[in-house]
């Protein structure tokens, strides 16, 4: 099934990326437009995600399968839309820090390492 999803990893990393989604909108003064368009982002990874493991895990044999493939395909798809939010709202947060802030969060970071 190399073509189908490996649903147990798709499955954590979707949920990582829920995550971070469901942390970022919770941020204080975010723009609305941004906010909104993150949440509408997210709501459409979400359903896509369980329209397609309802799809990939149904019990009747022939009928839902038919549909797979697009579900997959627009799971994917909603998913790097997602990413794509996130990352656009990641870039623009960044560009708020001053010097004092970015080292600190470099530093933050590199303990880790």
């Amino acid at each position: 099934m190399p073509a189908i999803m490996q649903s147990n990893q798709q499955s954590t990393d979707a949920s990582a990326l829920f995550a971070l989604a469901e942390d970022l909108v919770t941020i204080k003064g975010l723009n609305h437009r941004v906010e909104a368009q993150l949440r509408a982002r997210l709501a459409a990874a979400t359903y896509a995600r369980a329209a397609f493991l309802a799809i990939l895990y149904a019990e009747e044999p022939d009928v839902p399968k038919r549909f797979l493939r697009e579900a997959e395909n627009r799971c994917r798809r909603a998913e790097r839309e997602l990413r794509k939010a996130i990352s656009g709202l990641i870039a623009q947060l960044s560009m708020r820090l001053n010097e004092d802030c970015l080292t600190e969060l470099a530093g933050f970071v590199t303990s880790g390492i």
